[in-house]
């Protein structure tokens, strides 16, 4: 139960950090891919969100987590970084990748939430040079595990 209930809220936090951004137009869009977990979990993160915010329009779409990679790549090669979503779900492995060669496409967001209940190994991911550009989702494993053969 303490697990759903931090991942209820970092997913508030998500759609939260977006919040200027939607008072321009009114709608925040989320790119995340895999209906049975990202997509469901942003579900629940909207019906929160939109509790406390009724006005504001959260937009899921249904993205391939490579699409996502590619579609950053041509919006910051090609200065139209204005096509990108509000919020986006990236593959731990590739985001620092993505932060590091395409830094002006993400928010630096240090001190502007509390990271402290996060796992040293996952904040690791969303953070490059000492910021953090992300929050993480979830909690998943940090591991290399290697066949016995």
């Amino acid at each position: 139960m303490k697990k759903l209930v931090s991942l209820l809220l970092a997913l508030t936090m998500i759609i939260s950090c977006t919040a200027a951004m939607a008072a321009e137009d009114g709608k925040i869009t989320i790119w995340t891919w895999d209906p049975n977990f990202n997509i469901a979990a942003m579900k629940v993160a909207k019906e929160m969100y939109a509790a406390v915010n009724p006005d504001v329009e959260v937009v899921i779409e249904e993205v391939l987590s490579e699409d996502i990679e590619t579609r950053v790549t041509t919006a910051a090669t090609s200065n139209t970084i204005d096509t990108l979503p509000d919020i986006m779900l990236c593959q731990d492995n590739s985001f620092q990748k993505m932060v590091l060669s395409y830094p002006e496409v993400y928010a630096n967001i240090t001190g502007k939430y509390d990271f402290e209940g996060f796992g040293a190994g996952k904040l690791a991911y969303s953070t490059v040079n000492g910021q953090n550009h992300g929050i993480p989702f979830d909690a998943g494993t940090v591991v290399a595990t290697y066949r016995t053969d």
